[in-house]
């Protein structure tokens, strides 16, 4: 979010070029890309990062900053950090998010602008910056599911670190767990993201949103009973075809995110 991480990000579109597309699907519903930010933040200085981080929201707001010009859904989690997720058309939209800090800093005011960084700044042990792909044809999305967008609290994330040359295996395993789950009509649903840059690539991240951790997991054990012998088959495949796998909680934090709760997209 900040500018260390707009300088970060450009030069990773720089690196990547075009390439980032090989594989994406051409048919079917349009893949969607995501700029995420992520602050980690000094575990005793947690509360001074949130006050800071409210303030500049607050301020957001009270200068009327456009939405469609600054927006930002925020993740947390002990693992994560603090994940801060903004929709992008395509890579030349890079430019754009940075434009539109610099703008928003000019109608606050670039003095309190840079104050307002500073104090955030203050509590963060590093920044990373990347970007990701929801993969559609790979997700699986129930007609009836059993949680409503606004009842998604908590975020189960799985990392899949697949084996390279492996990975159109795994695009097609993926394929097969949601025509499992739409043969056994089941209501809980999952996305698929894919990393288009960062470190130790190829990476497929799945999304499993709940009301709470609790429900989660009571769900996941109901959900394997219904997929029986056949889910776990394909369970032990996805074993064969990766690296390793790494599993983390998260939770959106609506008060850390602008335009915030009452406006903020939810998919």
């Amino acid at each position: 979010m900040r500018k260390q991480l707009l300088v970060g990000l450009a030069a990773c579109v720089a690196v990547l070029g075009t390439s980032a597309f090989a594989g994406e699907e051409t048919e079917g519903p349009k893949p969607r890309m995501f700029a995420i930010f992520k602050d980690v933040v000094i575990p005793s200085r947690t509360q001074e990062y949130e006050t800071a981080l409210k303030y500049m929201i607050s301020e957001f707001k009270a200068y009327g900053i456009d939405p469609e010009m600054v927006n930002f859904k925020t993740v947390f989690g002990p693992e994560l950090g603090y994940v801060f997720v903004i929709p992008i058309e395509n890579f030349a939209a890079v430019d754009r998010i940075e434009e539109n800090w610099k703008a928003a800093s000019e109608i606050i005011g670039k003095e309190k602008f840079t104050d307002m960084m500073q104090a955030m700044e203050a509590s963060i042990d590093h920044v990373d910056a990347f970007h990701v792909m929801y993969r559609p044809g790979l997700s699986y999305s129930p007609e009836n599911p059993g949680l409503k967008p606004d009842e998604a609290k908590y975020v189960r994330y799985s990392f899949y670190y697949v084996t390279v040359g492996k990975k159109e295996q795994f695009e097609e395993l993926a394929k097969e767990f949601a025509e499992l789950y739409t043969s056994r009509n089941i209501d809980t649903g999952w996305s698929i993201y894919e990393s288009l840059t960062g470190s130790d690539l190829p990476v497929f991240v799945v999304a499993q949103s709940s009301g709470s951790q609790s429900e989660f997991y009571s769900r996941r054990d109901e959900v394997r009973e219904l997929l029986g012998e056949a889910g776990e088959k394909l369970g032990k495949k996805a074993l064969t075809l990766v690296r390793r796998i790494e599993h983390k909680d998260g939770w959106t934090r609506p008060d850390l995110s602008y335009p915030g709760q009452e406006t903020v997209d939810k998919r």
